[in-house]
């Protein structure tokens, strides 16, 4: 924006009313944000009041956002909410304002989209060869964007960048098109009863559910399963909900070992400075009550 000279909005902090009274008074053109924005925005009571129709582009990026908060804004804004992905500098393409829609997709490799960039992505596994199409592995990328390594950490630079590689720690898949999709990140994996679950799974469940405004999944650790699953869900407003009734919504979606054990419904979901959700705050608030 800044080297086509175009013009910027800033916020000092975060209002839901006020970024979207400043997108339909300024008739802003294109708004990034990282998934809880999106999920705070058509949370917010007065959405359908503010007219968002100058909206041309919408960006969410940092996170994976659920893809039922990407269609409900979709559907209500009326723009496309474009999912990318980067590691300091931009990886992936989103998806095309005109082309084929892929929700949940982060996109395909820039190479992919323009021959003459430089920057590749590929899924491996343990070994770092590469995996066949729609099996989930590690995302590994490459290209000049991208940073020579973690400062004044030589060691975690060696490991995190093999072959020319960097290694992401984020588990995705690629389909038969081209398009990748992240799962989770590595380090949330939950393993229990030797049953691998990624969280995101059962968050996009959870957040199909109609009294669910925001939710995480964690693993809480347990002497029989190893791990088991644990949601923190924050309610809607007006709603009331059990934890026996979310688990059941969720054992009529995905299979039994996915469920959640615990339901802990909180107040407000714990976020890092940029609004992403904390899940290591949350893991060391579950670690006390066990």
């Amino acid at each position: 924006m800044l080297y086509k000279g175009g013009t910027q909005t800033l916020h000092e902090t975060w209002d839901t009313s006020k970024v979207l009274q400043t997108i339909a008074e300024d008739q802003i053109t294109f708004f990034a944000g990282v998934p809880t924005m999106y999920t705070y925005m058509i949370r917010e009571p007065d959405f359908e009041k503010h007219d968002l129709s100058s909206l041309r582009v919408a960006l969410v990026a940092g996170a994976s956002v659920p893809v039922e908060v990407q269609r409900d804004f979709e559907e209500r804004a009326k723009v496309r909410v474009l999912d990318a992905y980067g590691c300091t500098g931009w990886i992936s393409s989103a998806t095309p304002l005109d082309g084929p829609r892929v929700h949940g997709s982060i996109g395909k490799s820039l190479r992919d989209i323009d021959p003459t960039m430089d920057t590749d992505m590929k899924i491996v596994g343990e070994d770092d060869q590469e995996l066949p199409h729609g099996t989930p592995g590690e995302l590994i990328v490459r290209g000049s964007q991208l940073p020579p390594g973690f400062w004044r950490m030589p060691k975690t630079t060696l490991e995190a960048y093999r072959n020319g590689w960097f290694h992401t720690g984020d588990i995705c898949k690629k389909d038969e098109n081209g398009y990748f999709y992240v799962i989770d990140r590595k380090d949330d994996l939950i393993i229990t009863s030797g049953y691998n679950v990624y969280p995101r799974e059962v968050e996009e469940i959870l957040y199909t559910h109609p009294g669910v405004n925001e939710c995480t999944v964690i693993g809480r650790s347990d002497p029989k399963r190893g791990q088991i699953v644990v949601a923190y869900v924050v309610l809607k407003d007006n709603a009331q909900c059990t934890g026996k009734e979310i688990e059941a919504y969720c054992r009529e979606r995905i299979s039994n070992f996915k469920v959640p054990r615990r339901v802990e419904f909180i107040e407000d979901i714990p976020k890092t400075a940029n609004g992403k959700i904390y899940k290591q705050g949350l893991r060391e608030l579950s670690s006390k009550r066990e």
